[in-house]
């Protein structure tokens, strides 16, 4: 249950016990109380009785102001009737033990003798003996209990007009305390949530004001605190990331260099292994030992790229020396490379290459791509497939195509190939030493040139293509 609607219930119940407990009180000890009050006023009434000399018309005007019945006898004239007078009818209930109502002691009034009160079913009658006469006094005991009634029916109603008034006041004052409180609980609520945006506003001097300067105080030193934290966070962070990256640098160019390596090497393998086992005449040795040599200085070249970087730290594998040099020769020279590659899987080669082309561009960065691009065509291709590559101008660069018959990439992938460790069949290029970074580093490089590039599914096959800038 909410404070407010406690508050309310609480109040209202309150004004309810009261009006109970006033009718209650006023039931039980009211007459007794009258006769008291009752019986100091008549002590009044009977010193000026004594002080007028009984006269009559003294007496007959208290009777009809105080709408009471005085009853003066001399026991002189008539003793039995003094003797009936002081004595109780049978009926007579005398409150003996009361000494509110049988005290003596009248004031300054001495004269005063004795005092009885004799309570019947229909009056009360206060009986005084003063001297040799007895003064009876008689009050209707049916408009002592009418005026009782009359009075719990009156606080039994403005009990209730009360109880509405006390109602309404409650409703009101219980929203006025719970205001600031409400308050307060909602901006603490904010607190638990680390939202630091509202301020209580609660002027006063009593506990709630001094509480709502407290957690006002408590908020701005917590966002303070939470601030602080937060810029030591991303301090934290932007050391870490530049850690990280540092770090993921130094691995992907020890990946690339790893890559670079692996394929001079499987290619100088394989035409060892073909000299070592064939019988070749001496032009193809020639041949085959000038591939063999030329893959040995690439390879020697990757080393020392490998020792500049444990050097210098210099792990920079897109830094490019840009030159123009004869891309028709290059490309050629690439194709011949992987000619036992082609021999062994009998793959048909188809070349439309124009002679004398000329590019502006890193060599040995372009060497790269075309043996990487090479490479995963051979080991995509089928047995008895077919590979080929076409070069041609348009006004301001070199495009080349290489094409493999073969499986399809999956068109949700074909973005994908080119991220680092994706690999569209791992089984098949294995054998080149592939490990996923390949096109990765194809992607670097044609970027860090400039150069356009993609690869797309044809009816039969997949189709790699990249573009160059022209000589300068």
């Amino acid at each position: 249950m909410k404070i407010s609607k406690k508050i309310t219930l609480v109040t209202f119940l309150s004004i309810i016990l009261l009006i109970l407990l006033f009718i209650i009180i006023n039931t039980l000890f009211s007459y007794k109380f009258y006769l008291h009050t009752r019986k100091l006023e008549l002590n009044s009434v009977v010193e000026e009785i004594v002080k007028n000399r009984y006269d009559p018309e003294v007496i007959n005007k208290l009777e009809k102001d105080l709408n009471i019945d005085i009853d003066v006898k001399n026991p002189i004239h008539n003793n039995m009737k003094q003797q009936r007078l002081m004595q109780p009818p049978d009926n007579f209930i005398l409150n003996t033990n009361n000494p509110s109502l049988n005290n003596r002691n009248f004031g300054k009034f001495d004269e005063i003798e004795d005092f009885k009160i004799i309570d019947s079913d229909l009056s009360v009658n206060f009986i005084y003996k003063i001297k040799e006469n007895i003064i009876k006094i008689s009050i209707s005991k049916i408009s002592v209990k009418q005026t009782i009634q009359s009075t719990n029916k009156f606080i039994f109603i403005i009990g209730l007009f009360l109880s509405v008034i006390g109602f309404l006041l409650s409703l009101i004052l219980s929203k006025l305390i719970t205001r600031p409180i409400l308050k307060l609980n909602n901006v603490v609520e904010k607190l638990s949530n680390l939202d630091f945006s509202e301020k209580l506003e609660i002027k006063g001097n009593d506990e709630i004001a001094t509480l709502s300067k407290n957690v006002n105080f408590l908020s701005t030193k917590l966002e303070h605190n939470i601030d602080d934290l937060k810029s030591s966070n991303i301090k934290l962070q932007e050391v870490y990331g530049f850690e990280k990256k540092e770090n993921q640098k130094r691995e992907e160019f020890i990946a690339a260099l790893t890559h670079e390596i692996k394929t001079p090497i499987t290619i100088i393998n394989t035409y060892l292994e073909y000299l070592n086992s064939q019988d070749v005449d001496e032009s193809e040795r020639r041949e085959f030992s000038e591939i063999v040599i030329q893959e040995g200085n690439d390879l020697s070249k990757i080393l020392d790229k490998l020792i500049n970087y444990v050097k210098n730290k210099d792990n920079s594998i897109e830094k490019l020396n840009l030159k123009n040099f004869n891309y028709t020769e290059l490309i050629e020279f690439r194709i011949k490379k992987f000619q036992l590659d082609f021999n062994e899987k009998k793959i048909t080669i188809t070349k439309k290459i124009p002679k004398n082309i000329f590019i502006y561009a890193d060599y040995d960065k372009m060497t790269y791509v075309l043996d990487n691009i090479l490479s995963n065509a051979v080991a995509h291709t089928y047995d008895n497939g077919d590979i080929s590559i076409t070069v041609f101008e348009t006004k301001n660069t070199i495009v080349t195509e290489i094409y493999n018959s073969g499986s399809l990439i999956n068109e949700n992938n074909l973005e994908k190939i080119w991220d680092s460790f994706y690999k569209e069949d791992e089984s098949r290029t294995r054998k080149y030493g592939g490990i996923g970074l390949g096109l990765a580093f194809v992607k670097k490089i044609l970027l860090s040139h400039n150069s356009s590039f993609g690869a797309k599914n044809t009816n039969n096959g997949v189709l790699f293509w990249f573009s160059n800038i022209k000589q300068l």
